[in-house]
């Protein structure tokens, strides 16, 4: 699916007519709306299929926001329970020429995941469409989700959550994914628990700054655990 291109208010709402209008209008190539950043710290209140959050920005390169209560405690536990089972060592996609570091990725990514059919579910129909509501970006582009399991002392260091075609030539199946500029939109991943200590996502290299070197260093700006968050 493709998004068409789109005149958006500053709420990202689409205009459909200008008459009558007044204000900001903005046009999207392709259709892909984006909350500005503005600044660090800047809070907005956005609609959220019918609730006001607030959304604060976390920083604008990458640009990556927080939200308090997108999901409701019991909402979150439900899919706890319905992962749990589910649970299994999570995978890790291989760019070419990867594979001689066999050791080394194996502690890259050491937590358990579970996908979960967005549709199989009331809870989970629910994350979607409020997900939608948030991106502005229809339902139908969404992936099914995956719950991720962290035990103390597991990690997932540094990494995108989009793939360079270039490291991808020699896997068929990836590159016919990635065709006419397809690609991930938007990450949005939300805390089904609160821990006391740990557990934070860090955006290591932001403003340009390169990766840390070695695996697992923890810096930049990060995001707290907190249920619903």
């Amino acid at each position: 699916s493709f998004l068409p291109w789109a005149l958006l208010d500053t709420s990202g709402n689409e205009i459909k007519h200008l008459k009558g209008k007044s204000g900001v209008a903005m046009v999207f190539e392709g259709g892909r709306w984006v909350w500005p950043g503005i600044r660090e710290g800047f809070r907005r209140k956005v609609s959220v299929a019918g609730s006001d959050l607030t959304m604060t920005t976390l920083t604008l390169n990458p640009l990556a926001f927080t939200i308090d209560g997108f999901l409701g405690s019991s909402d979150a536990k439900h899919i706890i329970n319905m992962a749990r089972p589910r649970l299994k060592p999570a995978a890790v996609v291989l760019a070419d020429g990867s594979a001689d570091k066999g050791s080394e990725l194996a502690e890259a990514r050491t937590c358990s995941e579970a996908w979960m059919d967005r549709n199989s579910d009331a809870v989970l129909k629910l994350v979607g469409r409020r997900t939608a509501d948030l991106t502005r970006a229809p339902l139908e582009l969404q992936e099914d989700f995956r719950v991720l399991q962290y035990k103390p002392g597991q990690q997932f260091v540094e990494h995108t959550d989009y793939y360079e075609v270039e490291d991808f030539q020699h896997q068929p199946s990836i590159l016919r994914e990635l065709q006419n500029g397809r690609n991930w939109l938007v990450t949005v991943y939300l805390y089904l628990s609160t821990v006391q200590k740990g557990g934070q996502t860090y955006f290591p290299s932001t403003y340009g700054k390169p990766l840390p070197s070695a695996t697992g260093v923890c810096t930049g700006p990060s995001v707290k655990p907190k249920r619903g968050r």
